[in-house]
């Protein structure tokens, strides 16, 4: 059967929890940082799988597209950084993106207070 979540409420939760949080420089890391600045990245990938959730998109298919986004992204970046430079942030990438995953393993590291989180409604399309 198929789970259909309300987009709006899930998208004020989104909004609620990251107005809640303001990412202090001397405590939080700086990419922490980073992402309280440009929170609607944040709020638009939440979005991006609920959405597909209700589209019914298999969950093996919204992970692929969300680790190829940020793929492409930092293929993009490349472009931009020194030639010098471009095996540093290949490796700052490949460093990060093993940490976060040890994270998500463990259950661990992405501790932001309140959750949102979607609710699930009758009717929907899939």
């Amino acid at each position: 059967m198929h789970v259909h979540f309300d987009e709006e409420k899930f998208e004020r939760d989104l909004r609620h929890v990251f107005d809640q949080m303001k990412a202090d420089p001397d405590v939080h890391t700086a990419g922490s940082v980073v992402l309280d600045r440009n929170r609607e990245v944040s709020v638009q990938m939440g979005m991006l799988v609920c959405r597909e959730l209700n589209r019914g998109t298999d969950i093996g298919d919204i992970v692929e597209a969300g680790v190829t986004s940020f793929l492409e992204f930092f293929s993009n970046i490349k472009d931009y950084v020194e030639d010098e430079f471009q095996p540093t942030l290949a490796m700052l990438v490949v460093q990060h993106l093993v940490g976060g995953v040890q994270d998500i393993a463990r259950g661990t590291g992405f501790e932001n207070g309140e959750p949102a989180t979607m609710q699930e409604v009758k009717g929907g399309r899939a």
